[in-house]
This record gives C-alpha cells, sequence and structure tokens, in this order.
C-alpha cells in the first residue's frame, strides 16, 4: 500500500523535471536504440531515439518524456564506429573503409566478439555548450540503421546551424537598429542636425542677398552650388541615417519622414532643373524641416506646426461663421 503512491510521486517528478517528446509533426523520425553507459563495465540500456526539429530526445521505453535531449546545433561530430579487436576505430565520413581515431572501451569477454559493435555511432558535443563537450554511443541493431542514422543527423545538423546562424544573424542588425535608433534620437544628434538646417537655410539667404547685387560672376556661383551640394548631402545622410535606424514600415507611417523625404528629392530635382522659373524657391521648405526633428518637448515647433495644422478646420468654420452673420447684417442693413 505504501509503495505505490511513492511511484506515483516519483512519476510526477519526472514530468516536471523533463519535457515530453516533440508532437509527431515535428519528428523527423524515431526508432529504437541502445545507449552506452559507463560504469566499472560498458552497459548498454534501451532507449527510444526521436528527432525533432532542434533537438534529438533520448525517452525510456513506453514514456513520452525525455529522459536526454541533445540541441541539433551543440553538436559537434556524429561518428560511426567499428570494432578492431578490443577497441573501437572511427570510420571517414566519406566512408571508404579507412579507419580513423581509435580508444579502447572496457569490454567484457561476451561483449568482445559481438557482432552489435559494428552497429555504434557516437554523437560528441560542444565544449562550450550545456552538455560541456559530452560524448553519448549509441548502438542500433543492423548497420544499414546505424548509417542511415548517422547520414541524417549530420544532415539535420548542418540545418540547425544555418538557422541558428539565420537567427543569431537577425537579431545582432536588430541590437545594431535599435542602438542606431537610439543614437539618431539622442539630442545631440538633433541638435547637430538642426545647425545643419540653419546653416543651409542661412547660406540660402545670403545667395539670395549677394548674387543679385553682383555683376554675373561666375566663380562666386560655383561657390554657392558646391555650398549648397555639400548641404544636400548633408541631407541626404540624414535621410539614409533616419530611414536605417526606423527600417521600412515605420519611417513611412512617420509624416514627418515623409515630407523630409519630398523635401530631399526636390532638393536634388532642383541641382539638375534650376532653369525653371520659381523652381529654387522650394530649396526654402528645407526649414520647415527643423520642425520635424523635434520628437519629445512641448513647445517645440513640430507642436506648433501640429496645433496649427489641427486648428485648420476650427478656424476656418469660424471665419464662415462670421462671414455669413456680417452678409446678413448687411442685408438687414441695407433694407431698412
Amino acid at each position: 500500500m505504501s509503495s505505490k503512491p511513492k511511484k506515483n510521486t516519483h512519476s510526477a517528478l519526472d514530468e516536471a523535471l523533463f519535457p515530453e517528446l516533440p508532437a509527431k509533426d515535428d519528428v523527423a523520425r524515431s526508432g529504437d536504440v541502445e545507449k552506452c553507459v559507463h560504469s566499472t563495465n560498458v552497459a548498454w540500456i534501451r532507449r527510444r531515439l526521436v528527432l525533432g526539429r532542434e533537438a534529438l530526445h533520448l525517452s525510456r521505453p513506453g514514456t513520452n518524456i525525455a529522459a536526454e535531449s541533445i540541441p541539433l546545433a551543440e553538436m559537434a561530430h556524429v561518428r560511426v564506429w567499428r570494432q578492431q579487436g578490443q577497441a573501437l576505430c572511427e570510420v571517414h565520413a566519406n566512408h571508404s573503409g579507412e579507419r580513423g581515431a581509435c580508444q579502447r572501451l572496457p569490454l567484457t569477454d561476451d561483449e568482445l566478439g559481438s557482432e552489435r559493435f559494428a552497429t555504434v555511432f557516437s554523437i560528441q558535443t560542444r565544449e562550450w555548450g550545456p552538455l560541456g563537450g559530452k560524448t553519448i554511443y549509441l548502438r542500433c541493431s543492423t548497420e544499414l540503421e546505424c548509417d542511415s542514422w548517422v547520414k541524417q543527423l549530420r544532415s539535420e545538423v548542418k540545418k540547425a546551424l544555418r538557422r541558428s546562424d539565420s537567427e543569431e544573424n537577425m537579431q545582432k542588425l536588430a541590437n545594431a537598429r535599435l542602438s542606431l535608433q537610439k543614437a539618431y534620437n539622442s539630442t545631440g544628434m538633433q541638435v547637430i542636425a538642426a545647425l545643419v538646417m540653419l546653416g543651409g537655410f542661412s547660406t540660402r539667404i545670403a545667395e539670395s542677398a549677394i548674387l543679385p547685387n553682383e555683376p554675373a560672376n561666375g566663380q562666386l556661383e560655383r561657390a554657392f552650388w558646391i555650398i549648397d551640394l555639400v548641404f544636400i548631402a548633408l541631407y541626404g545622410a540624414d535621410l539614409l541615417l533616419n530611414f536605417a535606424a526606423h527600417c521600412f514600415i515605420p519611417f513611412f507611417l512617420d509624416g514627418w519622414n515623409v515630407y523630409d523625404l519630398l523635401v530631399v528629392s526636390l532638393s536634388i530635382a532642383s541641382l539638375c532643373v534650376d532653369v525653371l522659373p520659381g523652381f529654387s524657391i522650394l530649396r526654402c521648405l528645407r526649414l520647415l524641416k527643423i520642425a520635424g526633428i523635434y520628437q519629445t518637448g512641448t513647445a517645440t515647433p513640430r507642436c506648433l506646426v501640429n496645433a496649427l495644422t489641427i486648428s485648420f478646420l476650427p478656424i476656418l468654420s469660424t471665419f464662415t461663421m462670421f462671414l455669413l452673420i456680417s452678409c446678413i447684417y448687411a442685408v438687414f442693413a441695407g433694407g431698412s
């Protein structure tokens, strides 16, 4: 009576400590093998081998609990072993029949002559992984099954490593973009952007004030053109930095970024078609860009522009009502 509750408690503890095996849809292959356990002698215990998408699981027969899990990305080597005398020797991956490194195992007299050692393969984990370079020896029922397991494991390990590298690269890209976004939105960067915009506008004022009062001076015009080209390049660099920091969709969801893109595009176009009458005036629109660089605060140009935009319709309604009242008053005044 007392032993039965104890057995149930142990089973519940196993389920809490070890995860369940993956679902059938996530299983690439499964089969029964024997795992080598080292003590004073070599012992082989039966295990259920389940190859999932991310790990290789070993479970006790008849259970759905993984007694041991080996992540595929942590497998350094999957080797085939063949018996040679009292040792197991590695078979090269090209299956040329050549023997590789050999190691002696504490075999019993009965196991020395066993042909079952022709069906052994090993899994060596990476030194930096949680398993710390542990090597696990598994034995199949036939040599063909052993080679099949090794071939499929090597293929799945390569796929897992590619997925791991891809996820790692995506994480690095996300971290770099987050750092770039913080740097771009910092106060220092915004102040620099504002100074550049004010410098470009001041240059435009000086150009408008000097060139009309000067006789035809090609060198002076070229100097202003070069200065204008430098500022356009700085605006373009700021735009590219903003786009890289906020990726694609968040960039276009912000109306100020779209406006920034429009102004820079028109500025570049004005260099090519500056001969059109009045087209160079579009360059003066750059000054409004300074209203978009302020992301926080209450009394910023950005907030002022937003407030004017929001209040446009109410002011227009008020003006229309005032005009109607004035017209009605004028009609009554004229008829009296």
